[in-house]
């Protein structure tokens, strides 16, 4: 499986098409949400988690067990 981590987390059109023609299974974008399998393979999200994030947004996610 090749993926790819679009820089600085952004995505346009004519990069997804790069990545795809490139090869790549999947691309990831930093997106404070998390990944579901609703997600579109090419736009996958990916959060940054420092102590501050997880305490304010991910324990708050929908199916988050501890």
């Amino acid at each position: 499986m090749k993926t790819f981590a679009y820089p600085y987390g952004n995505a346009t059109d004519d990069t997804i098409k790069v990545i795809k023609d490139a090869g790549f299974d999947y691309a990831y974008i930093l997106a404070p949400a998390a990944v579901t399998t609703d997600d579109y393979e090419y736009l996958m999200n990916r959060v940054m988690v420092d102590d501050d994030t997880f305490e304010h947004q991910v324990k708050h996610w929908k199916g988050f067990r501890q």
